[in-house]
């Protein structure tokens, strides 16, 4: 193969990497954070009134929400031990990557089949929906990440990693003004509202075909055996405890850590 061959196959992998980001953001960007919650407040509003009772505990529309957003991430917090395992370790992380993003935009499009529904079940189909799209893109999320370290040498990493991260905020950003232009414009009717999340899921998949057809599989070198479930967990949280304890030799690390976890919270808030 020609040294331009390679550098074009190299380029096209990168540009593949970075699509992924494209595609997914308009799920963060238009569904998760400008038009969802807001359109499960007021479909919570018109089948509840004000408030539920839910056992005991009578509750809003916001904070029903706020349960669907933390369960979805407790789920993904359960398994994530795991997934890291499978990502590390095994050749499956675009199999993996495949499975968690159909969720996720399978999630997605049946998020936008809420009006379809009885007014009394429509804000708990999507709550469902919600949670079931979140836990697929989180997902994902572990085998996506994994790739950034076999697509170049280390000097590498922030280049492409910045690259993904642009294609993000640009994907997602322009998809998101032209739903805000659409809902503001047809004064937020429900097909435009119907529409808006539907072709977020659409977004999401068809720049993820990019990353499956542009990116390979990774060779690994100590490649594990496979593992079930329950023993990948326990390899799992026990490499979760050993790196845990390892951090406080790295202040910086850990430094950046806190930081992270705190400007992650009050942008998730």
């Amino acid at each position: 193969m020609s040294e331009n061959s390679v550098q074009k196959e190299k380029r096209n992998v990168e540009r593949g990497f970075a699509f992924y980001d494209w595609g997914k953001s308009a799920f963060e960007t238009s569904v998760s954070v400008a038009i969802l919650p807001a359109w499960f407040t007021y479909l919570f509003l018109e089948a509840n009134g004000l408030n539920v009772r839910i056992g005991s505990i009578e509750m809003t529309g916001d904070a029903v929400w706020s349960f669907a957003v933390s369960g979805a991430a407790l789920l993904v917090a359960l398994v994530s031990p795991s997934l890291g395992v499978l990502a590390d370790r095994r050749r499956v992380k675009m199999w993996w990557l495949r499975i968690l993003t159909y969720t996720g935009v399978v999630g997605t499009l049946l998020i936008a089949a809420a009006p379809f529904l009885p007014i009394s079940t429509q804000w708990i189909w999507m709550m469902v929906m919600f949670v079931i799209a979140n836990v697929g893109m989180n997902g994902a999320g572990v085998f996506y990440n994994a790739l950034l370290p076999h697509l170049g040498e280390p000097e590498d990493m922030d280049r492409i990693s910045n690259l993904a991260f642009a294609y993000g905020y640009l994907g997602g950003g322009l998809l998101l003004v032209f739903h805000l232009g659409l809902l503001i414009g047809t004064g937020y009717a429900d097909w435009a509202m119907m529409f808006a999340i539907a072709s977020s899921g659409v977004w999401w998949y068809v720049f993820a075909l990019l990353t499956f057809r542009w990116v390979p599989e990774p060779e690994i070198s100590n490649e594990m055996e496979p593992l079930g479930f329950v023993e990948s967990t326990k390899l799992g949280v026990s490499e979760v405890i050993k790196t845990l304890s390892e951090v406080r030799r790295f202040k910086v690390l850990f430094l950046y850590m806190f930081a992270y976890f705190l400007f992650i919270d009050g942008i998730n808030s």
